[in-house]
């Protein structure tokens, strides 16, 4: 009834129930990339390859370059140790360089103390 002076309330206006998600797959899953190695591998090919034919040829050079290419490595590891990796070949690495750098360093002592005892 719509009497004069009487209060009507609003008329409640209906709100249907929140939505439902719908479905979806889950997202795929992120894959951790492994570690670069490679300057430290280098580093350790070149000292392994400077122990066995370096002092055929190549020289010094080969266990020079061990060890640069071993520090970088460990520089490199020591910036970003989550994206770089291979500390381990990178010592090796040096080792063997140094390995190298001290057997060419005795021939070369040796050579020199055969060529000043000959010239007498």
């Amino acid at each position: 009834m719509n009497l004069p002076g009487s209060y009507v309330p609003p008329p409640v206006a209906y709100t249907p129930p929140p939505a439902r998600p719908v479905w979806q797959p889950p997202p795929p899953p992120t894959y951790a990339r492994q570690p670069s190695k490679n300057v430290a591998t280098a580093s350790m090919i070149v000292g392994l390859v400077g122990i066995t034919v370096g002092w055929l040829c190549g020289g010094p050079l080969m266990g020079i370059a061990a060890v640069v290419l071993g520090i970088v490595a460990l520089s490199q590891t020591k910036k970003s140790p989550q994206s770089i990796g291979g500390k381990e070949f990178a010592w090796i690495g040096i080792a063997t360089g140094g390995l190298v750098l001290l057997v060419q360093a005795c021939i070369f002592a040796i050579y020199i103390i055969a060529l000043i005892a000959s010239s007498h």
